[in-house]
């Protein structure tokens, strides 16, 4: 130890500090126990070896196969990608995205999805649709996702349209009819709403018979708040009446732009099957009735029920009406679409957004209170004179 201060004291602290390890280990490293260094060596570069060897095959494997499936259907097999596909073609829009949904198909490039699958997202391009879905995945027929900027008073309404066919849900009372004005008679379809108190036309439908009104703006609200403003609707009358009667009835009706109602269709076989409905099979079977007319409480006397053919509960029933006979129970309608819409003006979105999250935070913030710095000794000294004041 002497020896050892005697150095220190010529010599700075790191080179000192290094000697001393050097020394140490001179010392130590005699009694310590021999390895076999190059056996470490020689196992630990043949471990690499393999491993390098082994990734190298799985990456040519995966590469051969992706290729493979990247030049064969996934419809026929055939040795042509899926978009150049003959059934793939000829199928409608809703069977190409089954046909993509079934076989694990990219939306974008319609190849096989794989392990860490990577295509470039672009935009569909057609009609202006911004969405990243292959071009022959576009549906023309439905309205653009893309919102506009502008704030405008006018509402705007977003329809949620889902096909079902459900086997206890009620069918809507839809009854074909012929709707007459002073310039053309037009057969179509009319929905008996008894849960609405106006009567509603499309005004496409006003327009092509000629009923002309006067203006007279409404506003309709429906369940959960729901709610549209008609500010070009007109007050039209024109006569009505059962496609399957003679008799006319004459209506007040409110018209109303694209009046985006459902599209139903009741099989013939389904009613045929059911003894107390066959001999007015006629009155209830349609294929793709799409309803133009609503008709509500302001002309109950169309709408409400004077007979009943009825069987067991689980089998359908029908009701006579002034208009014709309408069909109530499930299972006998195909291809029902349950639109549920909502209102709701553009200019409000951004103070709804903030009012949610204003209500957001105040709901984390609940039992959370600000920490207080804790007062000096002056100040309680004065807070506790003030308090003995007061007393």
């Amino acid at each position: 130890m002497v020896r050892l201060h005697r150095d220190a004291e010529d010599s700075a602290e790191l080179p000192h500090m290094a000697e001393f390890l050097n020394r140490e280990a001179e010392r130590c490293g005699r009694y310590a126990a021999p390895e076999d260094l190059h056996a470490r060596l020689s196992g630990t570069s043949e471990t690499k070896t393999r491993r390098i060897q082994r990734a190298h095959v799985t990456h040519h494997r995966e590469t051969t196969s992706t290729a493979y499936k990247a030049r064969s259907c996934l419809i026929c097999n055939g040795d042509h990608p899926m978009s150049a596909c003959a059934t793939f073609k000829e199928a409608t829009i809703e069977e190409r995205w089954e046909y993509c949904k079934k076989r694990n198909a990219c939306f974008r490039c319609l190849m096989k999805r794989q392990f860490r699958h990577r295509c470039p997202t672009k935009p569909c391009g057609v009609d202006s649709c911004r969405g990243t879905h292959h071009r022959m995945l576009h549906n023309s027929e439905r309205p653009p996702t893309s919102r506009s900027s502008s704030s405008t008073q006018e509402s705007s309404c977003q329809a949620v349209v889902t096909s079902a066919r459900p086997s206890n849900q009620g069918a809507p009372k839809i009854v074909p009819i012929r709707l007459t004005g002073p310039k053309a008679n037009i057969d179509t379809y009319a929905l008996l709403d008894e849960g609405s108190t106006i009567t509603l036309i499309d005004a496409a439908v006003a327009e092509a018979v000629g009923a002309a009104g006067t203006p007279e703006p409404f506003h309709i609200e429906g369940v959960a708040g729901t709610a549209v403003d008609a500010s070009a609707s007109q007050r039209v009358t024109l006569e009505i009446r059962g496609r399957h009667h003679k008799k006319t009835h004459q209506i007040t009706a409110h018209t109303m732009d694209r009046l985006n109602l459902f599209t139903q269709t009741v099989d013939r076989d389904e009613i045929v099957a059911h003894k107390h409905l066959r001999d007015i099979a006629n009155d209830l079977c349609y294929e793709h009735a799409h309803p133009t007319v609503l008709i509500g409480q302001d002309n109950w006397p169309l709408i409400i029920t004077r007979a009943v053919r009825g069987g067991r509960k689980s089998e359908p029933a029908a009701s006579y009406t002034e208009l014709g006979w309408v069909l109530h129970g499930g299972g006998v309608v195909q291809a029902h679409q349950v639109h549920c819409a909502r209102w709701t003006p553009k200019q409000q979105e951004a103070a709804q957004i903030e009012v949610l999250l204003k209500q957001y935070f105040d709901l984390d913030s609940l039992g959370i209170e600000p920490k207080r710095p804790p007062a000096t000794r002056p100040t309680r000294t004065r807070h506790t004179a003030r308090q003995n004041e007061t007393e």
